[in-house]
């Protein structure tokens, strides 16, 4: 298990619709991962999603930091 979730820190995965690199049994897996608070797929971005799709990722870090302060 990763120490990020043992450590119980505060934890947001964006991955992009689109990709191709994690295949679809990693999204799934990502999807079942213990003690994540918050997942987020960004439609029509790639794996690249802070390329495709630099505002809707900065706005998902945005609200995610907002809630942990």
């Amino acid at each position: 298990m990763l120490q990020a979730f043992v450590a119980q820190i505060p934890t947001a995965i964006v991955y992009g619709e689109n990709d191709r690199s994690i295949g679809p049994v990693s999204t799934i897996n990502l999807k079942n991962l213990p003690d994540h608070d918050e997942l987020h797929m960004i439609k029509g971005a790639g794996h690249a999603a802070w390329k495709n799709k630099p505002e809707e990722l900065h706005l998902i870090l945005y609200k995610f930091l907002l809630k942990e302060n």
